[in-house]
């Protein structure tokens, strides 16, 4: 099952109506991961915003292992969104036919007097760092080429994008689109195309500005101290404490999905063994089954104390089959009785003459000779009424061989 989301407008702000942030994305993937996961389409519009938002819908993404997760920048993935869209699996960043990427140096703003302004300077060069390698490491780029874009404040459209692998694949989106200027989607002005953006987007941003045509509820400065603190760390946390904790987790990611690989191997095994024991243990019924009808015939061979042809020995293997199928201890017992008659009128006595000459004179004993038994004649009888009907079975024949016998009797 594939799930979508649609990440438009400002990183990081709580207000549904101009943006999104990290809790948005936590209570969609734990809906989708309630919902037994599934691959992911995150469609992505939005100029930028916090970049501790950023890193933490980046972090989301990137542990999310319930499938697959693809990134779609409709219209423009600056700044903060521009990190986040790299939480995309390898070869599932997309970018529409007019779609841009931009991305910039870190920014804050910071109130206090110049230790609070150093502090926060190094806080920054640290987070820079940590973008930097981000960028990096997906792009598959020099890390010194990556911050010469990034001091220049740079603009990919989607051919270049593609071309410095900034993006995988380009992507026609199949809605309604009108394009927009840079200054109505409030965007640095240094980009000259227009942006093709959804109409329902470019509607809605134009009914939410006011008479300064400008958003009237812009987001208010970080608060670095609370966001250190959402993610582990203090305001006092020297920059390489900063830069490690992103790499700390992207080291976790990365052994939490070979972790996961290597135990889908474990299982496709164990079914593997599974299947291999399922064909074996049939097979051993089966051979099971086959010595306990053999040994069947064998003792009522036994105890009729004669041998039978193969062709009565399959007779009798067929009414084996049928005792061993039932439970009911009368139908046994005459399925055995049964049995046992068959191999007395059909089997030679064991010992006896069996050549021709001796069968030919079994065979030719008629109704006016006098058998030994009543077994015997009853068994003469029966072959006589099968070689009159060739349709009689042996059962039918035994039943009316008796009636006729007895018949005679009386």
């Amino acid at each position: 099952m594939k799930h979508e989301i649609f990440l438009y407008g400002i990183v990081g702000d709580k207000d549904p109506e101009w943006g999104f942030n990290a809790g948005t994305v936590s209570r969609f993937l734990s809906d989708v991961t309630e919902k037994g996961g599934g691959d992911i389409l995150v469609n992505v519009f939005s100029k930028g915003g916090d970049m501790f938002e950023g890193y933490a819908i980046y972090g989301l993404f990137k542990n999310y292992l319930g499938g697959k997760v693809t990134m779609r920048v409709i219209g423009i993935a600056a700044s903060a969104a521009s990190i986040f869209i790299n939480a995309a699996d390898e070869g599932e960043i997309e970018i529409d036919t007019a779609g841009w990427i931009m991305v910039h140096n870190a920014q804050c703003g910071v109130n206090g007097d110049h230790r609070d302004i150093d502090k926060h300077a190094q806080q920054v060069k640290a987070l820079q760092t940590s973008m930097e390698n981000i960028y990096a490491k997906r792009w598959n780029m020099d890390t010194k080429k990556v911050k010469k874009m990034m001091d220049e404040e740079t603009f990919f459209n989607a051919e270049k994008a593609i071309e410095l692998g900034v993006a995988d694949r380009i992507v026609q989106v199949e809605e309604d689109t009108v394009e927009a200027s840079a200054k109505e989607l409030n965007l640095a002005a240094s980009i000259d195309a227009p942006i093709r953006v959804p109409k329902w987007i470019h509607d809605s941003m134009q009914a939410h500005k006011g008479d300064n045509n400008q958003p009237q509820n812009n987001p208010t400065d970080m608060d670095i101290k609370a966001i250190m603190k959402n993610i582990g760390l203090t305001a006092d946390s020297k920059p390489e404490d900063v830069l490690a904790k992103f790499q700390g987790m992207e080291t976790e990611i990365t052994n939490l999905k070979s972790q996961l690989e290597t135990k889908k191997e474990t299982v496709a095994t164990l079914n593997n063994k599974l299947e291999t024991t399922k064909t074996e243990l049939k097979e051993l019924k089966a051979e099971s089954e086959k010595w306990t009808i053999d040994k069947m015939v064998r003792e009522i061979c036994a105890e009729a104390n004669v041998s039978v042809s193969d062709e009565h020995a399959k007779a009798l293997e067929r009414r084996a089959k049928l005792y061993t199928s039932t439970t009911d201890a009368d139908m046994q017992k005459d399925i055995r009785a049964d049995m046992v008659l068959y191999a007395q009128m059909n089997g030679v006595p064991t010992g006896a003459d069996n050549s021709l000459s001796a069968k030919a004179k079994r065979e030719s004993v008629t109704d006016d000779d006098t058998p030994k038994s009543y077994e015997e004649k009853l068994q003469v009888k029966a072959e006589a009424l099968m070689q009159e009907d060739k349709g009689l079975s042996f059962e039918s024949a035994i039943q009316k061989a008796q009636s006729l016998i007895q018949a005679k009797q009386n």
